[in-house]
């Protein structure tokens, strides 16, 4: 089956391909000169190029075979024109010696002539060939075993290629196939990698934030409530404070109290009862109570009224002096009452602040 156009430029097109492929892959495990790195580039045997020729074969051949290649290639380097026949000549008498020093070797073998102008598909081929041997040797020494032998079988038929070619394609499409997914799935990765950063680089200057206003807040409680005493006088103050407290709401449950007395006093409908064994009348008001066995408000009122005045004829009545003493002593209490219960006040808002400023630190 003859070869078309078309197809010969597409295979030619994937041999110069490969070489610059496993050119490529050697020069990162053995480092080239940079004589070689000037002439190399890719499809560079698509014509003639004998400087690259010279660069790359010894660059190959020493790769391979350091010891070898010193002792087949004396010519080595190159400085005049008239040592180029004779280097050419070293080269396919080494060819020859690789073809049968190494098994997988399949270097197709040439003439010197045919290396005078390097360049074009067979020649590509040619240096293919030695650069498929370099990389089997090499990943030979540093791989455990390997899959296949870069050298054809002899029994390769038109039909096996055919077949091989067909598996090959269809391993390629799977190959493809599973590539694009994990493609798509690896942009996945990243996009979800970069919102979590995103995420985490948020959270990470919140949660600094939220240090610099922890610090301010320490900074605060300790400036507004330095701890100057010692903790036996911070428990003194606790109790004192207790203390005022229990006055404070003893204060309030006796005005509850009366609070409550006055409202059953002012009800219209309370009731007196009258215990006759439990009244007992005073000397001094008995002619005015005359029936013991039912109560008269009127004439209890009256005695009550007679008795009172009978009483406080005994009493020494008040002095001015002791009226104006009572009534200042009375203000100076009520003074000091009224004082303790505005400091009450600001220390509760006081310790309301602070329990709220702790109450917001553990949250």
């Amino acid at each position: 089956m003859e070869t078309s156009r078309y197809e010969f430029k597409d295979i030619e097109k994937r041999v110069h391909s490969a070489l610059h492929e496993n050119l490529t892959l050697l020069s990162a495990f053995y480092p080239p000169t940079k004589e070689f790195k000037l002439v190399f580039k890719k499809d560079m045997f698509t014509r003639n190029n004998r400087a690259g020729f010279f660069e790359v074969i010894y660059y190959l051949l020493n790769t391979l075979n350091p010891e070898l290649t010193a002792e087949k290639l004396l010519s080595w380097p190159i400085r005049e024109l008239k040592s180029e026949p004779k280097f050419r000549a070293e080269v396919v008498a080494y060819v020859n010696v690789l073809n049968s020093l190494y098994e997988n070797a399949n270097i197709p073998t040439c003439q010197p002539s045919s290396l005078i102008s390097p360049g074009g598909y067979r020649f590509a081929k040619f240096m293919l060939k030695i650069s498929q041997l370099v990389v089997y040797e090499h990943l030979k020494k540093t791989c455990i075993s390997l899959h296949s032998h870069i050298k054809p079988h002899k029994n390769i038929n038109l039909g096996t290629d055919k077949e091989l070619n067909k598996v090959t394609k269809a391993i390629e499409k799977e190959t493809n196939n599973l590539m694009e997914n994990f493609n798509k799935y690896h942009a996945e990765c990243v996009n979800k990698s970069t919102e979590l950063i995103e995420r985490m680089e948020k959270l990470n200057r919140e949660i600094q934030k939220s240090r610099e206003t922890l610090e301010d807040i320490r900074a605060d409680l300790n400036e507004q409530y330095p701890i100057t005493m010692s903790i036996n006088t911070v428990k003194e103050k606790i109790i004192e404070l207790k203390r005022q407290i229990n006055e404070v709401q003893e204060m309030n449950n006796l005005f509850v109290s009366g609070e409550q007395l006055m409202k059953y006093l002012s009800d219209p409908s309370m009731n007196v009862e009258h215990q006759e064994e439990k009244f007992n009348v005073p000397e001094d008001v008995a002619h005015i109570i005359t029936n013991t066995e039912n109560l008269n408000l009127c004439e209890f009122f009256e005695a009550l009224k007679v008795f009172l005045e009978t009483k406080a004829l005994q009493l020494q009545s008040p002095t001015d002096c002791c009226m104006q003493q009572t009534k200042e002593a009375l203000e100076i209490y009520s003074m000091r009452n009224q004082e303790t219960l505005n400091q009450l006040e600001v220390q509760q808002a006081k310790i309301r602040n602070i329990q709220n400023k702790l109450r917001a630190l553990i949250l």
